[in-house]
């Protein structure tokens, strides 16, 4: 099939509810960021660049250079410079318009998902608004979150990530953030994130876990790092021979954390 029959397609099947209802007649090829983690894991050794997205500039160039490439993009923004109190110009409720519009005037037909990074949720006060917040955040055109309770003890991180699960679709990628670099005291251990993993899994509800809220990679080489990616019904744990990798990076191998 040719390229161009093969985006005609993507574009009848593969743009989430809330994005067809948006736009519905854009071309631009808005996906779920679990379409994206799946199309990565099919491929084998990929990775998907996610863009911080601040202002329309950035996201510009970030869309040409997708482009050119022929790669899948993440656009995205946390909740500390989009959310509420956001100091940058594009925030959780316009991010999607302005990638979908930026992706018909410029011919961008590379798949690109729209993240709302680090949602933050450190407290019952925090929780309590995402009740309402989260359902906001993709009635404006988001296609994945990522669960950020990470500042809290580790029960009350899945019992955050638990409270809101109903308020995601199912079609929506979903991060999840284990512990922070705690300094002389390490990192987070692969047990802690497998706790989380495995308790979220307990309910029914597989996702992306990302060690110390930071991205992995080992210069030169990809590493499966995460302490878990789930799909379905099938489970990929820390193993063995991970678990010398993430000794490693503890013991200060050079490593950046990939999501």
């Amino acid at each position: 099939m040719a390229y161009a029959e093969d985006f005609e397609k993507a574009l009848q099947v593969g743009r989430p509810p809330n994005v067809r209802e948006l736009f519905p007649n854009s071309r631009a090829l808005l996906v779920s960021g679990k379409a994206v983690d799946r199309a990565m894991r099919a491929k084998g050794d990929a990775i998907a660049m996610a863009a911080n997205g601040r202002n329309s500039f950035v996201i510009r160039g970030a869309l040409r250079a997708a482009q050119r490439a022929n790669a899948a993009l993440i656009i995205e923004i946390a909740k500390s410079e989009g959310g509420q109190k956001a100091y940058c110009a594009v925030n959780y409720w316009n991010m999607a318009r302005i990638v979908d519009s930026l992706c018909n005037e410029m011919g961008i037909t590379i798949p690109v998902a729209v993240h709302a990074d680090h949602y933050g949720i450190k407290n019952d006060q925090d929780l309590e608004q995402a009740m309402t917040e989260i359902p906001s955040l993709f009635e404006a055109g988001i296609t994945s979150i990522a669960i950020d309770a990470s500042h809290q003890p580790n029960d009350k991180n899945l019992l955050a990530n638990l409270a809101v699960n109903p308020h995601i679709p199912s079609w929506a990628g979903l991060e999840t953030e284990i512990g922070e670099i705690k300094g002389k005291e390490g990192l987070s251990t692969p047990d802690e994130a497998l706790y989380l993993i495995q308790g979220l899994n307990a309910h029914g509800i597989f996702a992306v876990d990302v060690f110390e809220a930071l991205l992995i990679y080992f210069f030169g080489q990809p590493v499966e790092f995460h302490a878990a990616i789930l799909e379905g019904d099938d489970a990929v744990g820390v193993g063995a021979g991970q678990a010398e990798e993430v000794q490693a990076a503890q013991d200060g191998d050079a490593v950046l954390f990939v999501k």
